[in-house]
C-alpha cells in the first residue's frame, strides 16, 4: 500500500547517486544514541527558555498560530535536531497546543535536545521590543505572517544570538562549527550570528525607528540586510567587495549554493521526474549544508511513498522517525 504525503519534495532535483553521495559523508543517526523517550511533551514559556538559547541554539519560528507542526515542518525540525546534537533546536511557536501537538508530534519525545517555546507574540513585542512596527503589522500588512516572524527572528538574535533557519530547510550536516555568516543574496531565511553583533544591532535599530508598515514581502527581511551591509560594512554590488564587508564587520559571506543548492523557480520543476545531475550539480549538492524548498510553492504537490521518489529518500535518510510515522499521525 502506497502512502501519500504532502511533502513540497524540493529535492527532486538529487539523484539516487548524489543521495549515495551523500550518505558517505553524513553518518547515519537513525539508530542516534542520544533519542531519550519522554511521556509528555514539554512546552516552555519564553522565560522560561530564555536562559538556554545562544549562540549555539538553532531556532525556527512558527508565526501562524498553528498549533501543531505539520508533516514538512516535522521533517525540517527533526533533521536539524539530529545534525546539531548535542546543541538545542528552539521551535517558537505563536499559537502551540500542548493536547494538540501530543497528539499530532508524538515524535518530538523521542529528542532531549528538542526544545518548543510558546512564543506569546502580543507580550514578546512590548516594551519597546519593537512594539510599534510589530503593531503595524499586526494591523496593516498583508503579509502578516511573514511579516513577524521577520521581526521575531532579529529580536531573538539581537537578544540571544544563535543560527535561523526557515522552517522549510532540511538540514542534513551539523553548522555548529560555522562563524557568524550571512548569504550572499542576503536571504533572511538562513543566517547566523553572535549576541551583539553590528549588523544584527543595526537591523534592530533600523525596525525600532520604522513607523509604518512594510509594504513589499522583503521590505524588512533581505532588502533591509543588504541596505544595513551596504552601509556599514560599504558592501557595492557594483564591485561585488564580499572580502572587504566581510572583513569590515566580522561576518563570513557564504555562497547560495551552500544552503540553496536548489534555485528558486526550481522548486517546482523538479517533482517530476528524477533528474540527472551534472557533476557541477552533484558537487555542489554534496559540499550544501541544508536544502531549502518554498513551503508556498510547493505545499500542493503530493509525495508518494515507496515509489523511490527522491525527497522521500532524502526524508527517510534525515527525519527518520517521522518518516516512519507519517501514515500513523497525518
Amino acid at each position: 500500500m502506497i502512502t501519500q504525503f504532502n511533502f513540497p519534495l524540493l529535492l527532486g532535483l538529487v539523484f539516487f547517486t548524489s543521495l549515495t553521495i551523500l550518505r558517505t559523508q553524513w553518518k547515519d543517526v537513525t539508530e542516534g544514541k542520544w533519542l531519550e523517550y519522554q511521556d509528555n511533551v514539554q512546552i516552555y514559556t519564553f522565560e522560561e527558555f530564555s536562559d538556554h538559547h545562544d549562540f549555539n541554539t538553532t531556532f525556527f519560528i512558527e508565526s501562524s498560530n498553528a498549533e501543531y507542526l505539520d508533516p514538512r515542518q516535522s521533517c525540517c525540525v527533526e533533521a536539524a535536531v539530529r545534525a546539531q546534537h548535542p546543541y538545542s533546536v528552539a521551535v517558537y511557536m505563536t499559537g502551540i497546543k500542548s493536547d494538540t501537538i501530543q497528539k499530532k508530534n508524538e515524535w518530538i519525545n523521542e529528542f532531549s535536545n528538542l526544545k518548543l517555546i510558546h512564543l506569546d507574540a502580543d507580550k514578546f513585542f512590548t516594551n519597546g521590543n519593537l512594539e510599534r512596527i510589530y503593531n503595524e503589522v499586526k494591523s496593516k500588512s498583508k503579509r502578516k505572517i511573514e511579516h513577524e516572524a521577520d521581526l521575531a527572528r532579529i529580536a531573538l538574535l539581537k537578544k540571544f544570538g544563535g543560527f535561523y533557519v526557515d522552517l522549510d530547510t532540511v538540514l542534513m550536516k551539523p553548522t555548529t562549527q560555522l562563524s557568524s555568516f550571512l548569504l550572499k543574496n542576503f536571504a533572511n531565511g538562513i543566517m547566523k550570528y553572535r549576541k551583539g553583533h553590528q549588523i544584527i544591532e543595526e537591523i534592530y535599530r533600523r525596525l525600532n525607528e520604522t513607523k509604518s508598515s512594510p509594504v513589499t514581502y522583503t521590505e524588512i527581511g533581505k532588502d533591509l540586510i543588504r541596505r544595513v551591509v551596504e552601509d556599514i560594512c560599504h558592501f557595492k554590488r557594483k564591485k561585488n567587495n564580499f572580502a572587504e564587508a566581510a572583513k569590515i564587520c566580522n561576518i563570513t559571506f557564504l555562497n547560495e549554493e551552500t544552503f540553496l543548492p536548489v534555485f528558486w523557480g526550481q522548486w517546482r520543476s523538479i517533482f517530476g521526474k528524477p533528474i540527472k545531475l551534472d557533476s557541477f550539480k552533484v558537487a555542489t549538492m554534496n559540499a550544501a549544508y541544508a536544502i531549502h524548498f518554498s513551503s508556498s510553492l510547493t505545499s500542493d504537490i503530493p509525495i508518494i511513498g515507496g515509489k523511490g521518489q527522491i525527497f522521500d529518500q532524502i526524508a527517510r535518510k534525515y527525519c527518520p522517525t517521522v518518516h516512519r510515522m507519517l501514515p500513523k499521525f497525518y
